[in-house]
């Protein structure tokens, strides 16, 4: 991997656990994420309409925008489910784990593959450092467990949106394109749930909570693009591993901004997941 799509990839991993971080800091308010999300796709979308083709590429290429719109509706609501349930330094780790392993295991077991030795190794540590998590504090093991369980959740809907991610780079759709389309589609299928169902949060959202909209939504989207960009610089496989040091970084932000208490066992379960998850992608 050359220096440019390394520094893409960190840069995307920085954005992508600042903007978690930030949503975990607002969960309770189901229209925060979704307000920066619209505005952001909405600002963006002349921009990519002027291109030539772009029309045609929508036309030619409507099911993948579709289908990865109702992917992200599903894990957007996931996600703030678990964030609102538990701590990121727990939940985070494990989604991001847990997209790496899953499809593994679905591999393996139903479809019979047949996984390297760093394959095997990888699960492991991500298993052990997901049993940890979950497992480290009793008193509240009952309690947790149910957040776990939508983060593994969310862990499935990251690794279904990555594969639609990989299809349609290679059916050649413009990053850019791609990336608002998906959001337009995203907006779309979660506007009725947000306006009907949750109309006192987006008051709330309009009138004090702007500055989180704004952000939020405008790393998310760069993140992601950043990504889409160095999927065309350097091996998937590098890149997925590398981004996956966002699990250091929303550790860093969970102690310093929303000052969650780290316990070492925590942080040795969050390194056991993140190293799994670099032994899968690169042994």
């Amino acid at each position: 991997m050359t220096l440019l799509p390394f520094i893409l990839v960190i840069f995307a991993a920085f954005l992508h656990a600042a903007w978690n971080t930030a949503t975990k800091s607002i969960a309770h308010n189901k229209a925060v994420p979704y307000l920066g999300f619209l505005f952001i796709s909405i600002l963006a979308l002349p921009v990519v309409l002027i291109q030539p083709g772009a029309t045609g590429t929508i036309v030619d290429y409507w099911y993948l925008f579709l289908i990865t719109g109702i992917v992200h509706a599903s894990y957007y609501l996931m996600l703030l489910y678990a964030y609102s349930r538990y701590e990121i330094s727990v939940i985070y780790p494990i989604s991001r784990g847990a997209s790496i392993v899953l499809p593994l295991a679905f591999s393996l077991v139903i479809l019979n593959d047949s996984l390297h030795t760093g394959s095997l190794i990888g699960i492991t540590l991500i298993v052990l450092g997901i049993l940890v998590k979950g497992f480290h504090t009793p008193s509240q093991s009952r309690s947790v467990w149910p957040s776990i369980l939508a983060a593994l959740g969310v862990g499935i809907l990251v690794s279904s949106y990555v594969v639609i991610d990989q299809i349609a780079i290679s059916h050649g759709i413009d990053p850019y394109l791609y990336i608002v389309g998906m959001y337009i589609v995203f907006s779309a299928v979660i506007a009725p749930y947000i306006f009907f169902g949750r109309s006192n949060d987006v008051k709330e959202a309009i009138t004090s909570l702007k500055r989180y909209s704004l952000f939020i939504g405008a790393a998310s989207m760069g993140a992601y693009l950043l990504v889409l960009i160095a999927f065309s610089l350097a091996p998937l496989g590098l890149i997925v591993a590398l981004r996956e040091c966002s699990i250091l970084f929303v550790i860093l932000f969970s102690v310093v901004f929303l000052k969650e208490k780290i316990t070492l066992l925590n942080i040795i379960s969050s390194l056991c997941i993140l190293i799994g998850a670099i032994c899968i992608k690169t042994l």
